[in-house]
């Protein structure tokens, strides 16, 4: 499995960004960001937009949450 996201500031000025986060619909965005998960046996997905800084702190929480359990699935499966 891999899973990658990329944020980057944008000029709001220069960019047709939304006026609210692309992923809560809520805060306005202050980030532009890409995701592209490729799941083992399953076709691989590629997400792009805006968002707020919440989401994108979210967002990698829960990148972090997946790769922790990864790990201690890799461990265990060696201990054996």
């Amino acid at each position: 499995m891999t899973h990658k996201y990329s944020f980057r500031t944008f000029d709001p000025l220069l960019h047709d960004a939304p006026q609210v986060c692309g992923l809560c619909r809520e805060n306005r965005p202050v980030f532009q960001f890409e995701s592209y998960r490729d799941d083992i046996g399953q076709e691989a997905q590629e997400t792009s937009g805006y968002c707020c800084a919440r989401c994108a702190i979210e967002s990698l929480l829960r990148l972090e949450t997946e790769e922790r359990a990864r790990w201690e699935q890799e461990e265990a499966a060696l201990q054996t």
